[in-house]
């Protein structure tokens, strides 16, 4: 038997290098990555550490301004969709809910949807 490291969460890469937000693609912890650069994005659209906060509702769930999980959107094939429609629970402000859609569209613009891969 031969261990394969591409898309094994409990081995990813190398052995015993567990995947702790979820799916392993091509080697790397694939949400880990592609929440990340959403985040990035989300901070070069939102310089101000309250935008930027509602943007990245976008990309992960967010709680008291930290990530609780970063599979909620990147594994699933309806991401941007889903992700569109959970921002009107982002905040009661609309402006609020635009940026936490901006940072959905990071899941419609880029190759990020982890089912697309698989």
């Amino acid at each position: 038997y031969t261990q394969d490291f591409s898309d094994d969460a409990a081995n990813c890469g190398a052995c015993g290098n567990v995947c702790a937000s979820g799916p392993c693609q091509g080697g790397t912890c694939y949400c880990e990555t592609a929440v990340q650069a959403c985040f990035t994005r989300c901070e070069g659209l939102y310089p101000d550490s309250d935008n930027g906060y509602y943007c990245k509702k976008g990309c992960a769930m967010m709680a008291n301004g930290q990530p609780v999980d970063t599979t909620v959107y990147c594994a699933h094939s309806s991401t941007y969709t889903t992700c569109y429609d959970e921002c009107i629970n982002a905040s009661g402000h609309e402006t609020r809910r635009d940026e936490c859609r901006d940072g959905c569209t990071y899941w419609a613009t880029s190759s990020s949807s982890l089912a697309d891969g698989l």
